[in-house]
């Protein structure tokens, strides 16, 4: 997926990599951000259980490079353009990636606090703390948030 911004001075390229995303801002590659997502968690009993079908959750924390681009909102539209190609419905996130602007893209996206609850092996369930965002509403809010930074889509393809 390639971005540019409406001046023609900037570029940000994003490629799946592993479990996640890549994005290079300028083509430098010391200028990164990531985002990563997992269908498991680790549980309090330290083993890891999946989370409910038609979730994902985002796996550590998205990283922007530079910040306050508006790269946060083109790794999100990426990020969902990703889970509605599997047919995945919200996004957790742990309330442990609220940390710098984490709690602002979160809200800005449409996400709510929310407890995601799972099921262990043993019968048991477990609860995470969280934010949940609806896939359908960060699709369309981070693409509002790139285009109000300037940016524009150039290319679509995740490969």
């Amino acid at each position: 997926m390639k971005f540019k911004t409406k001046d023609g001075l900037h570029s940000f390229e994003i490629t799946p990599q592993g479990a996640g995303l890549i994005g290079i801002f300028d083509g430098d590659a010391k200028q990164e951000s990531s985002l990563e997502f997992t269908y498991t968690l680790s549980t309090s009993d330290d083993k890891f259980s999946k989370i409910p079908e038609g979730w994902i959750a985002q796996d550590g924390y998205m990283t922007t490079n530079p910040k306050q681009a508006g790269l946060g909102y083109m790794m999100t539209f990426a990020g969902a353009t990703m889970a509605t190609q599997s047919n995945v419905a919200n996004v957790f996130i742990s309330s442990g990636s609220v940390a710098g602007g984490g709690q602002a893209l979160i809200t800005a996206l449409g996400g709510e606090q929310y407890d995601l609850v799972v099921a262990m092996k043993d019968g048991t369930t477990d609860t995470f703390a969280g934010y949940a965002i609806p896939v359908a509403e960060m699709l369309e809010k981070s693409q509002q948030g790139w285009l109000a930074k300037g940016w524009e889509l150039v290319d679509s393809d995740l490969s």
